[in-house]
């Protein structure tokens, strides 16, 4: 059994009350392509069971899903805790920001600035996505 595979996932979410907004889902399609391209890995490593590179190879990708998963979780207990979400909300919240700040967002403080970059973050990560563009 793989760790952090979907019924583990889904009782962490569960159990914490998290929701699986856009910005979640992000990370777990995210999860779901370096999983894809393990499982090709591992059907090439059957022809080659010996293969060091492969073998490293599969596990980075193991490393990268589990990685995004936690990813996910942590976004949702984010956005659990500030009661808004980055996608879904993230327009929204800049101009508060906006308004708080009277147009000058560089007086934002860190935590301010931090949400700001993580929406961005989020934004581009969907627009890669869905251009298919996984890097």
């Amino acid at each position: 059994m793989a760790y952090m595979n979907k019924p583990q996932y889904d009782a962490v979410m569960f159990d914490s009350q998290f929701k699986e907004s856009k910005g979640v889902k992000l990370f777990i399609q995210r999860a779901a392509h370096f999983q894809r391209i393990k499982r090709k890995l591992e059907e090439a490593q059957k022809g080659d069971p010996m293969n060091p590179v492969l073998f490293k190879h599969i596990e980075r990708m193991d490393y990268e899903r589990v990685h995004m998963v936690w990813q996910a979780i942590w976004n949702a207990e984010l956005e659990k805790q500030q009661g808004w979400k980055f996608v879904e909300d993230g327009e929204k919240y800049i101009q508060t920001l906006l308004i708080e700040h009277e147009g000058n967002l560089t007086t934002c403080n860190a935590i301010e600035q931090a949400n700001m970059g993580w929406i961005e973050l989020l934004d581009e990560m969907k627009r890669r996505q869905n251009k298919g563009d996984w890097s």
